[in-house]
């Protein structure tokens, strides 16, 4: 069974740490989901809050305490523990639904929309949110919407209107079935496990794992060989939602790399470089020292491989959340300022993310307190990317940027070998005639033209 976790998110609904719950709130979690499922919800609300008064940052607890509130008719305490989920998750769109619905149901109909709007930030493709706003904009009579919202709903789930609604659903905490179940259906070869493995060895390991559910030693297998890496790859552009692919491999890859406060013992306690705040990890490199990169097998495949992966799975899959990708561009920086590895790959990778990468990375370029040679990393990386998109966002930055800083978007510009940039370094040139950044502005056209 997959080791539950307590999932720490900020503000924006950004994951910034994964937690381990203990053995004890996993039992009476788990025996709460049990109980539910059975129709107990007397006896699965007290196993819920048996957990959470032993970890109170248990939000799928809450959630599902919620959920089982709700299923009893007491609708105010479903009502305080939604709202205690979205104050630690806050892009939870099944409990922004769900207290959306509540609202309704209390005849509140601005604050659910509200509710049920956020949600769909959050997720564009969620059905039931549509559904939710089909029906309020029905309700207030506006006709338009309430068409748009419908048939986006039964585009996304021709069966999301014939469903009664119904008390919202337990979460289930096996949160890697759909993804070990689509291993084991794989339809490539003649049979789903020989499409993953060279041998029967390798068949009769994969088994064991998935038998187990081991996401992280699988993960490890996948990334330990660029022919396995190329077939999860291929499975990742096969999944409806490859979030849960992309969360087991950076969840795995995080064991791998650790850094130690500069200066003090080689015993230090280790410092997961994600979890440092990122106002501190400006030069990361003078306050840390990176204290290992682990091999993960005796061929010496890196924590890093994970992170790779990750960002290629991103780059064909059909659809993964957001916060995921903000995640991987996070780290991928944080290589960059720590030197972690030679920055060709990375600059790579992020090349095939494609335009996701761009906001991330331009956050990153701008920040002048930053390290120079981290920063011409991600410029390079930006310019990997390429896209027309790309060279709007750089030509719209050196616009705006004070003299000593244009060099940054000029040296940009010039590797991304799109044609379109020319004419932008062509026009900052004739109107900055005795700019001191001048010879960046000829290097790059030059750069430009040859390309």
């Amino acid at each position: 069974m997959e080791r539950l976790t307590i999932q720490l998110f900020d503000n924006t609904g950004k994951l910034v740490a994964e937690l381990p719950v203990t053995d004890e709130v996993s039992h009476f979690y788990n025996e709460g989901v049990r109980l539910a499922y059975e129709g107990k919800m007397e006896k699965s609300i007290n196993s819920f809050q048996q957990a959470i008064t032993l970890e109170p940052r248990f939000t799928d607890a809450h959630y599902n305490l919620a959920v089982s509130y709700y299923a009893l008719g007491r609708i105010e305490e479903a009502k305080t523990e939604y709202e205690l989920v979205l104050d630690h998750r806050p892009q939870d769109v099944d409990a922004l639904n769900n207290l959306g619905t509540i609202f309704a149901i209390n005849g509140d109909l601005e604050r659910a929309k509200e509710l049920f709007t956020k949600a769909l930030e959050f997720d564009e493709e969620f059905a039931l949110t549509h559904r939710n706003l089909a029906a309020y904009y029905q309700t207030i009579g506006d006709t338009v919407k309430t068409e748009y919202h419908f048939h986006k709903a039964k585009e996304l789930d021709n069966k999301v209107f014939d469903r009664e609604p119904g008390p919202p659903k337990i979460k289930n905490p096996q949160r890697q079935e759909s993804f070990l179940s689509l291993l084991t259906k794989n339809p490539k070869g003649t049979t789903a496990l020989m499409s993953l493995a060279n041998s029967a060895d390798e068949a009769q390991l994969i088994v064991e794992l998935i038998e187990d559910q081991n996401v992280e030693m699988l993960m490890n297998w996948f990334c330990t060989k660029e022919d396995r890496q190329e077939k999860l790859v291929a499975i990742a552009s096969e999944l409806d939602d490859a979030s849960d692919l992309v969360m087991s491999l950076l969840s795995a890859g995080t064991t791998y790399v650790a850094l130690k406060p500069e200066g003090q013992a080689q015993t230090a306690g280790f410092i997961d470089p994600g979890r440092i705040d990122p106002k501190e990890r400006k030069n990361i490199r003078q306050n840390y020292e990176l204290v290992f990169a682990k091999p993960i097998d005796p061929d010496g495949a890196l924590h890093s491989n994970h992170l790779y992966l990750a960002a290629r799975c991103v780059s064909v899959a059909k659809k993964v959340s957001p916060q995921l990708v903000t995640i991987i561009m996070d780290r991928f920086l944080i290589e960059f300022e720590l030197e972690i590895a030679p920055p060709e790959r990375a600059i790579r990778t992020i090349g095939e993310m494609g335009n996701i990468a761009i906001d991330p990375l331009m956050e990153f370029i701008k920040d002048s307190q930053r390290d120079t040679f981290s920063r011409e990393d991600a410029a390079l990386a930006l310019g990997a990317v390429g896209s027309d998109n790309v060279i709007k966002s750089l030509g719209e930055w050196l616009d705006e940027v004070e003299t000593e800083d244009a060099a940054m978007p000029l040296y940009a510009l010039g590797i991304t070998k799109n044609p379109k940039a020319i004419p932008i370094i062509q026009s900052w040139m004739q109107n900055k005639q005795t700019h001191p950044k001048m010879w960046v502005a000829q290097e790059a056209l030059a750069k430009l033209k040859r390309s």
